[in-house]
Order: C-alpha cells, then sequence, then structure tokens
C-alpha cells in the first residue's frame, strides 16, 4: 500500500498520553502507511522503542494544555468558538504551511489528527485546500470542553474514532450528522504487558495506596488526601505514593501541610511505563478520585485505571467521565465525587473484605480481556484507514 497518511500529534511524546504511541506503534506494526509529524514537543524524551515522530517546532515549550496546544485554554482566544479555528490557523501559520508542504511532497491523500483540538485544525485545513480526506480521533476534555465549535472541525471528517462511550454520545448529541461516522473504539492494553494476579489475603499496614496521572483539578486529589486525613483520625492506617506532575502540586502540597499528613504521602515524578507496573503490584488499592469540574473537563478512562484492573489491583473510583464504563460494583469500588466520607468508607471495605477484593480483581480482568484488548481494537481502527487510504498510488 503506497498511499501515505499524514498523522498529526499535538505533541510528542507525552507522559500522560501513553495511549497515543501506544496505539500509533500497534498501527505502524500492522503495515499502515501513515507518516507521524508533532506540532510541538512533549514534557519528556522519547525511548528507543517508541514510534519515530517528526517534530515541526524542535525548541523548548513549557509543557500544558491537553497536549496538542500547551499552554493555551478556553480562554486565551476572542470571540466565539466557530471564530477560534481561523485565529489559530493566522497565529500557527507557519507550522500549517510545513504540514502542507510535508502532505503534497509525500503525495498525501488522507490525514489523521489526534484530539479536536489544534492538530484536527490543521486536518481540516489541508481537507479544505488540498482536497485530502481526513479524520480524528477525541478523547474526553477536547469533546466536553472543546474551545472551538465541534461541528466545525469534524463536519468533513470520512471518520471520527472516541475512545469512550461518554465522548462518543456528547459528540453525537452536540453534531447529530456526524452519528454515521463516528466509532467507538478504546484505546486498549496489549494484555501480555500487564499479567494478573491476585490481590494478597490482606493488605499492608498501613495500606498502600497508589494515585498515578497528572495533578489537574479534574482528578479530584484534594478528596483523596481529606479521606486520608480522616483515616488517621479514625485508625485506619493509610499511606499515598502519589506519581505525576501538573499545575496543581503545589497547592495539593500544601493541602498536605494543612491536613498534617505530610508523613503519610510520597511524592514521585512523572516514571517509566514499566515502573508504573511495579508500583500497582506494589499497592493494595489505585484510587482514582475524579470529579467533573465546573468547565466541564473530566476523565476518560484513564490509562493507570485499565492496567490496574488487567493486574488485578483493587480500583477505587468514582464514575465521573468515562470511568463507570469499566468500573462497578463487580470490577471495583465506586466513590461518589467530592465525598471524602465515602471514599474512606469503601477503603475501609476493601481493607475488611480480601474474598471481595479477589472476585472484583477477576471480573475486572475479565473485562479488560473481553473488551480492551489493544490488537483486536488497533485492527478496528486499521479497517477504517484503510477504507479512506485504498490501495493504490
Amino acid at each position: 500500500m503506497s498511499s501515505r497518511c499524514l498523522y498529526i500529534l499535538g505533541s510528542y511524546p507525552r507522559w500522560s498520553e501513553t495511549f497515543v504511541r501506544q496505539d500509533l506503534k500497534l498501527l505502524l506494526d500492522l503495515g499502515l502507511p501513515l507518516a507521524p509529524v508533532s506540532l510541538f514537543p512533549g514534557d519528556m524524551a522519547a525511548e528507543p522503542d517508541w514510534p519515530a515522530v517528526q517534530l515541526l517546532t524542535p525548541r523548548a515549550r513549557a509543557p500544558g494544555g491537553i497536549g496538542p496546544s500547551p499552554g493555551w485554554g478556553p480562554g486565551n482566544l476572542p470571540g466565539v468558538p466557530a471564530l477560534r479555528a481561523r485565529l489559530s490557523l493566522r497565529r500557527h501559520g507557519r507550522l500549517f504551511r510545513r504540514l502542507r508542504d510535508l502532505a503534497t511532497a509525500a503525495g498525501v491523500r488522507h490525514v489523521h489528527a489526534e484530539f479536536a483540538d489544534l492538530p484536527a485544525v490543521m486536518a481540516a485545513e489541508l481537507h479544505r485546500k488540498l482536497g485530502v480526506s481526513y479524520s480524528v480521533s477525541v478523547h474526553a476534555r477536547d469533546v466536553h470542553a472543546c474551545k472551538y465549535s465541534l461541528a466545525g472541525l469534524l463536519e468533513g471528517a470520512a471518520f471520527v474514532t472516541a475512545c469512550n462511550a461518554a465522548a462518543r454520545d456528547r459528540l453525537v448529541a452536540e453534531c447529530p450528522a456526524l452519528a454515521a461516522r463516528v466509532h467507538l473504539i478504546p484505546h486498549g492494553l496489549v494484555l501480555d504487558d500487564w499479567p494478573f494476579s491476585e490481590p494478597a489475603d490482606r493488605p499492608h499496614q498501613p495500606m498502600r495506596l497508589l494515585y498515578a496521572g497528572r495533578l489537574v483539578a479534574k482528578k479530584g486529589l484534594p478528596d483523596l488526601l481529606r479521606a486520608l486525613a480522616l483515616g488517621s483520625k479514625t485508625g485506619l492506617g493509610l499511606s499515598l505514593t502519589i506519581v505525576g506532575e501538573g499545575p496543581d502540586e503545589p497547592a495539593l502540597r500544601r493541602l498536605c501541610r494543612d491536613l498534617d499528613i505530610e508523613t503519610l504521602v510520597q511524592w514521585r515524578d512523572v516514571v517509566p511505563r514499566r515502573d508504573v507496573r511495579n508500583l500497582l503490584e506494589a499497592a493494595d488499592a489505585l484510587v482514582a478520585p475524579s470529579i467533573v469540574t465546573a468547565e466541564g473537563d473530566r476523565d476518560g478512562i484513564p490509562n493507570v485505571v485499565m492496567e490496574a484492573l488487567a493486574m488485578g489491583t483493587p480500583v477505587l473510583a468514582t464514575d465521573a467521565g468515562s470511568l463507570g464504563e469499566v468500573l462497578s460494583e463487580r470490577t471495583g469500588w465506586v466513590c461518589r465525587q467530592g465525598d471524602p466520607e465515602h471514599l474512606l468508607a469503601r477503603l475501609d471495605e476493601l481493607h475488611r473484605n480480601a474474598e471481595s477484593a479477589r472476585d472484583k480483581s477477576r471480573s475486572a480482568r475479565r473485562l479488560v480481556e473481553s473488551e480492551y484488548d489493544a490488537l483486536t481494537l488497533t485492527r478496528q481502527r486499521a479497517v477504517l484507514f484503510e477504507s479512506v487510504l485504498g490501495a493504490g498510488p
């Protein structure tokens, strides 16, 4: 297949977007003729076995935003969402011209964008200027708190993939004309990378809790810290390891001091994915106390939640965003959003009932195996790309 697809990423690589490089690698492994490019650098260095991606802005930039447009927020651009795409194209005209030249030189016939953000703005404009087809993958914030017009970004797309049902449903509600072109395809896991083992008969004393992810408002970390403080007063021994980084870290550290729980919390910076597996093996539970923010931002299905479910590590999480698509009373412990007392009560249940933990862990692994096998899901994505790339020159 000699046709080529320009595959546009916002920034690469990003620690919190392991699904981006996993999906890209698996598609390339299937032989799809993708030419990956990134508009901006990510927040970490690439490892040797990761996909090679051409960087269009080879200079240091402060990480931020959701990846595609570092440092931008919904209020940074004037005017209504329908105008923001034009303003973005004007601001990033040099980037667009580089993409246009790359697409022309390579004989590209299709463009794919990760996130309904600046990459999708670029893809839609290449469609208009060059007549190539385009597609977009949407995730969570880029649908629920998009700063652009979703209809304007996606109306001409050959297909759109959504990695969770909440994002798909929101997109279809906002853009009914797209319904037939929106495909629900989760990210999934390469199952051999996440071996299963049942929880121990008894948790450690104190019980080892793990949080891994970005330190941002939608993750609900203040509720977890308050639950930790409550546990120290009620006698439920708890310790917490926080892995990740983000703009909320200074405020979270201050909250730890105010709650007098500094000795109960260990802070870790971002770590390689293999180390996440080791941390999950050592933890008695992964906690994801996510919330829906006032701006509408929310989680999709965090990578680390899927990894914990696959490995048999008990998961306590809210049903914010798309977490409820994988977490139920059958597969884990569902907590109320914004309710530290309820979170503590669920931790106490886990502490007291090892048999329930084993039952839930087995159900969680079966769910991941049946619905979130990344190799199967990648083949579904590949079919969509093949439908627009064809087999000709």
